[in-house]
């Protein structure tokens, strides 16, 4: 082939290099084999998976029992998001690894701002929001506590910033990703409200009530047939309420939004700061505490150093709860994000007196 030849079939290549390239950045294509998504933690990859169907498939940066927080970036990592079409991160700072895997995947797609990038958090009501955030205080979130998943009610808006991060990506399907989304969400409702309640209330309001935290009062204080709607409530709102109350000793701030959304209280973590591990001062002093207040549990991610809430738990007779922080999508028993819900209350009520 001659010169001119060769010119001719490596402007036809470029042209179809673009072509495919503007494609892909409205959305309007995706690869034959469908599409890949990468998520930094497990949870968003059991909700994603719930949402994608067979569109295509979604896997995980971290490990089921692997500390978010410290994550050592490996070449595979990379690789992994080199060939990703979106992205699902926490989008606070919790993943402070991150930046680092994406600028080495050589991916301009799943860049924060891009097509492909999706932060999980968007859009979710925060806590523990730092007013002064100092080195002092410990390993402190800017933003706000980042372990948004452990409340089923802010799942839902993480599956929703996942849904509208496919339909950006593959708007061919989104009416496909917006049912899915509808049924994962009923599923949350039914299961945190039960049907009887969300018959007569609406899952919605349901919800909107409880993140307001104005849902008890509401149940308390209305009536139909002279039956408080609080009698009526089902799922796990009815599975937890012996929990109401009932305080807990935490490692570490992982469970701000589970503890708050199922009315429960930790007085103290075993942690002194946030990352900052127990001095023998603190331990004693925590001892001290829960044998005088008879705290029936000290919870645990089971991705922590068991060693010292252990030793703890031996010292004052409380429940020691390794508990699972993540799905593990190699389980049968914790592959979906229900089931993490499930376990958390089931193992909390096997340790609280009068459960």
């Amino acid at each position: 082939m001659g010169g001119e030849g060769r010119n001719t079939v490596a402007k036809i290549a470029m042209v179809l290099v673009v072509v495919s390239l503007i494609a892909f950045s409205d959305g309007s294509a995706v690869p034959q084999n469908g599409l890949k998504v990468v998520a930094s933690l497990t949870p968003y990859q059991s909700i994603a998976t719930e949402i994608i169907g067979d569109k295509g498939t979604v896997e995980s940066i971290t490990a089921a029992r692997q500390d978010a927080h410290f994550v050592q970036a490996k070449p595979s990592f990379s690789i992994m998001l080199s060939r990703a079409d979106l992205l699902l991160a926490t989008g606070l700072d919790l993943e402070i690894w991150m930046p680092a895997v994406i600028d080495k995947a050589r991916n301009p797609r799943i860049r924060e701002g891009e097509i492909g990038y999706v932060s999980v958090s968007t859009g979710v009501p925060m806590l523990e929001i730092p007013e002064n955030a100092s080195r002092a205080g410990g390993d402190i979130h800017l933003f706000g506590n980042p372990h948004v998943h452990t409340d089923p009610l802010r799942a839902v808006i993480v599956a929703d910033n996942i849904k509208v991060g496919l339909q950006n990506v593959d708007s061919d399907n989104a009416a496909y990703y917006q049912q899915r989304f509808e049924n994962f969400k009923a599923e949350i409702y039914e299961r945190m409200f039960g049907m009887r309640l969300i018959e007569l209330v609406g899952g919605d309001k349901l919800a909107d009530l409880a993140l307001a935290n104005r849902l008890r009062t509401f149940l308390e204080d209305t009536e139909i047939g002279s039956m408080p709607l609080l009698d009526r409530q089902g799922g796990w709102l009815a599975a937890a309420e012996c929990l109401r109350g009932k305080r807990i000793i935490a490692y570490h701030l992982n469970w701000a939004y589970f503890v708050d959304r199922f009315a429960m209280e930790i007085p103290s973590y075993v942690e002194r700061r946030p990352g900052i591990p127990p001095s023998a001062s603190h331990v004693a002093s925590l001892i001290d505490l829960i044998r005088r207040d008879q705290i029936p549990a000290l919870w645990t991610a089971n991705y922590f150093n068991e060693r010292t809430p252990r030793l703890i738990a031996e010292r004052t007779g409380t429940r020691f709860l390794y508990v699972p922080i993540y799905t593990d999508p190699d389980s049968d028993d914790l592959d979906e994000y229900t089931e993490l819900i499930d376990t958390w209350i089931e193992m909390l009520k096997t340790a609280i007196p009068g459960c």
